[in-house]
Parts: structure tokens; sequence; C-alpha cells
């Protein structure tokens, strides 16, 4: 990506393992907050997953209500989450940050 950026006119560059507007993998996920309720197993609910790589929401357009883009440091140690994973959780954008979330596959 450095060599692409270096590029005379290109603005932002970043990458995917999915097309945007493309089916996502979606999982039977089962996710515990730092500092939320623990919820049963049998709660796993579905979400959609993509990996993507530092540059790509600036590339896409993408504009954060809170917190910052992925950097190369964070390697997959850091996540986007919409609103409707912060209802799920009760939380609100500025509580959210910095929290730590344990991954699981849940059942199904």
């Amino acid at each position: 990506m450095p060599r692409l950026r270096s590029i005379p006119g290109v603005a932002s560059a970043g990458a995917t393992d999915t097309m945007p507007f493309t089916e996502l993998r979606l999982r039977s996920a089962y996710l515990q907050m730092e500092g939320v309720a623990q919820r049963r197993i049998e709660d796993a609910h579905t979400i959609a997953m993509r990996r993507i790589e530092p540059g790509y929401l600036r590339a896409i357009g993408v504009t954060l209500l809170s917190g910052r883009e992925f950097e190369e440091r964070d390697g997959d140690n850091a996540m986007v989450v919409n609103e409707a994973f912060l209802d799920y959780y009760s939380l609100q954008v500025t509580n959210a940050i910095g929290r730590r979330v344990g991954f699981r596959h849940g059942r199904g």
C-alpha cells in the first residue's frame, strides 16, 4: 500500500478481503465485552465480518463518528462497530472506545 499511496493524485488507498456491496461472511458469534454483563453462549447472534487494511475506510469515504482509523500497529486487534452493535450492548460511542472484546464462534 505505501507504494500505491505514493502515486501522484492518489488521495487514499486501502484493501479488504470482501468487495463492497457483495455478500459478507456471516458467522454466528459469541462476543463478550469488557465491563458489560456476561451474555449466555446460547445468545450468540449472527454478525457480518470484513477484514480491512489501514486506509480502507478513508478510501471508500467512510466518516467515523468517533475513534480513529486502523493503523499498521493495530494488526488484528481492532474493530469498527456500527450503531446496532452499540445498541445491543447498551453502549454509547464514547464509552465503547478502548474496550476489549472476546470473540468465539457460537452455535450454528
